[in-house]
């Protein structure tokens, strides 16, 4: 066999050898997202500190996630139907906590609900604001991409599914949703059982998302869709409520809560 038939069939060699290790270590470095539902009803905050703590512990008490994905219903801008981003990347106040964000490339802008004031970006969705002060204690300098759903949006979330699949290695993505409103405990505690039922079966359809009663059906779509990709098991945690927390039926100024992770 001649010298120059040796060399190519050595050149084939290391890049077989060379491919083989590529995508040995892209398998090595596949998508992980880890996935919670965290209420923005912030009563009893110890509730809210304990879940928080439990979501680092159990995932990122060596290593902080790559990047947060917060989805919160758009409370104030409703009858804006896109489930949409931040408008560019910039630092984020809600109070007196602030975020570095980034906008989720190839999603529409949200311009009411981020807004420049004396050259700071300041929002009132508080879907969002008020899971920054846990973020930052729990995940400081993790970068969030914030999202901002219409509550029954589900005909929008395949490209916003498939844009949280291109970011890093390792997120995690929270769905700031509150469940039942306004109504007395009994009925609140049945309406909150039905939804927990449906977020931990797999024989749900899409009516039974329009049918939850909680101010964000869409983020929970999103964060099931998340699931059936990753393949983990909804985990509920615990649930309480504004009539639970002050033991006594509040009836119209009752809230209810349900904590969950994805395991």
């Amino acid at each position: 066999m001649g010298n120059v038939m040796k060399k190519k069939i050595l050149i084939v060699c290391a890049f077989f050898i060379a491919l083989c290790w590529a995508i040995f270590f892209i398998s090595l470095k596949k998508n992980k997202i880890h996935l919670a539902i965290i209420p923005h009803f912030m009563i009893d905050t110890i509730k809210v500190d304990e879940f928080y703590s439990l979501i680092h512990d159990k995932r990122y008490s060596t290593k902080n996630p790559d990047a947060i994905v917060l989805i919160s219903p758009n409370h104030f801008y409703w009858q804006n139907w896109n489930i949409s981003t931040t408008c560019k990347d910039w630092e984020i106040r809600y109070l007196a906590e602030k975020v570095d964000s980034k906008m989720l490339k190839n999603l529409p802008c949200e311009k009411d609900v981020f807004k420049i004031v004396w050259e700071n970006t300041v929002i009132s969705e508080h879907g969002l604001g008020e899971h920054f002060r846990w973020i930052n204690k729990y995940f400081s300098w993790v970068v969030v991409y914030p999202m901002v759903a219409s509550p029954k949006a589900m005909e929008y979330t395949s490209k916003q599914i498939a844009e949280i699949q291109k970011l890093h290695w390792n997120i995690l993505v929270i769905a700031s949703v509150d469940f039942t409103h306004y109504l007395p405990e009994d009925i609140t505690y049945e309406h909150d059982q039905h939804s927990i039922q449906v977020l931990t079966s797999m024989t749900w359809t899409t009516q039974d998302f329009y049918n939850l009663d909680v101010d964000c059906p869409s983020c929970l779509f999103i964060m099931n869709e998340l699931w059936k990709i990753s393949g983990q098991t909804g985990q509920f945690r615990y649930r309480d409520s504004s009539s639970t927390i002050a033991w006594e039926d509040l009836w119209e100024e009752n809230t209810s809560r349900v904590f969950m992770y994805y395991e």
